[in-house]
């Protein structure tokens, strides 16, 4: 049975004016989410000594009366949270299969926002944040909060899950959560101005762009355990973060593909940039994902129907071709990397069926993950697991299984 959120301490945080985010968020308004009721505090009884002056009858009276009606008002809210949760949109079908789960949408929400992590599963639906135990198939909703109405697409690493809620989309205001699943607590890490990327979280750093005191925009690192920030860089990106490194394309095209990566080295607190390798005449630029010193990115030339995966180092800027996509076949999704394994997927030229596909970096050809009735949006790699968003029609699923070492 799914889990209900556990409650966490706020914290305060720094914070200067916020204007609205500017990636679209998934509003309750839009699509009602579950709602989650504050943690009853406690009350400490009054001494029982004799010396203590004792309260009028009246003002007893209204000290129980109010005691009385608070009382009931947490069992109702309690009670309505419960109700809410019996027929929210966001609870899924999960089903064990040979090889891993199949979570099915069992309403009109479709999922969006999927991200793998160590033994975690993450996506949305609608404004709501879900997380899976892939060891046992539990859920849990992590979010939003009962002050919040929005929410953005999370990040994950093995320990902790991050995502950002606000009031409304037009709020001007946003604050980043985290959950930690070593003590099952989520809990607010900051605030921050305008959203202008999504997070990317790894070990215990999270990284994202976001407006800076100064109004302009800045990507910033974020310890999870203590929520301090530091600057990476005073300029617009969307990063991702792996370990020490944090990277993101500069100098965009109309198509999207970057006419460089930038890198930064937390650890090492250095900055260079690096020129893509083996791409497409005209390419469509995909996405890109990074493990340890080593980057991967998708793109697809419209005009010949190409597409490509391409994998390269950042020590070096080797370059390596992972795939060509060719006869018809479409790259449909951003390939994904963990250690040495690649993911992405394609749809096949003559059905409607896509193929999740896998390579090892360390040799080998590439190898069918699994054929999939639909079209795969998204796939996500994490240790010997891979992980996929598939859309059929209106409705989507996820699906995740084990890939052999």
């Amino acid at each position: 049975m799914p889990e209900p959120l556990t409650g966490g301490i706020t914290p305060g945080a720094p914070g200067g004016d916020r204007p609205t985010g500017s990636q679209k968020p998934a509003e309750a308004g839009e699509t009602p989410g579950s709602s989650v009721p504050d943690a009853l505090s406690r009350v400490a009884s009054p001494p029982g000594s004799g010396t203590e002056a004792r309260p009028h009858p009246s003002e007893a009276r209204a000290l129980l009366l109010t005691a009385l009606v608070l009382l009931a008002g947490v069992a109702l809210g309690a009670a309505g949270f419960f109700v809410e949760r019996g027929v929210s949109t966001w609870r899924p079908e999960v089903t064990r299969t040979a090889s891993g789960w199949r979570v099915v949408q069992t309403h009109r929400v479709p999922f969006n926002g999927m991200a793998l992590g160590g033994d975690s599963l993450v996506w949305t639906s609608g404004p709501s944040i879900v997380l899976m135990d892939l060891r046992s198939g539990r859920l849990k909703l992590l979010g939003p909060g009962p002050a919040s109405r929005a929410t953005w697409d999370p990040a994950v690493s093995r320990r902790y899950v991050v995502w950002f809620e606000a009031a409304a989309a037009s709020a001007g205001e946003a604050s980043a959560w985290i959950y930690d699943s070593a003590t099952r607590r989520r809990r607010q890490v900051t605030t921050l101005g305008d959203v202008l990327s999504l997070p990317s979280a790894s070990g215990s750093r999270a990284a994202w762009c976001t407006t800076t005191q100064g109004g302009g925009p800045g990507i910033v690192a974020v310890d999870i355990p203590t929520g301090k920030q530091s600057s990476v860089a005073p300029e617009y990106g969307v990063p991702v973060i792996d370990g020490d490194l944090v990277t993101w394309p500069t100098r965009t095209g109309p198509t999207g593909m970057p006419a460089a990566w930038a890198l930064v080295d937390l650890a090492r607190d250095r900055r260079w940039s690096m020129v893509p390798a083996a791409t497409l005449r005209n390419a469509h630029f995909l996405g890109y994902d990074l493990s340890g010193h080593t980057l991967v990115w998708g793109e697809t030339d419209p005009a010949s129907g190409r597409g490509r995966v391409v994998a390269q180092s950042v020590d070096d800027g080797v370059g390596l071709i992972v795939a060509q996509v060719t006869d018809g076949a479409t790259l449909t999704s951003a390939p994904s990397i963990d250690g040495d394994l690649v993911v992405w997927a394609e749809t096949l030229a003559t059905t409607t069926v896509s193929r999740v596909m896998g390579r090892r970096l360390g040799g080998g050809p590439s190898f069918i993950i699994r054929d999939v009735d639909g079209r795969v949006l998204s796939t996500a790699a994490g240790d010997d697991t891979v992980a996929w968003l598939v859309r059929h029609g209106q409705a989507s699923s996820i699906e995740t299984a084990k890939v052999p070492q």
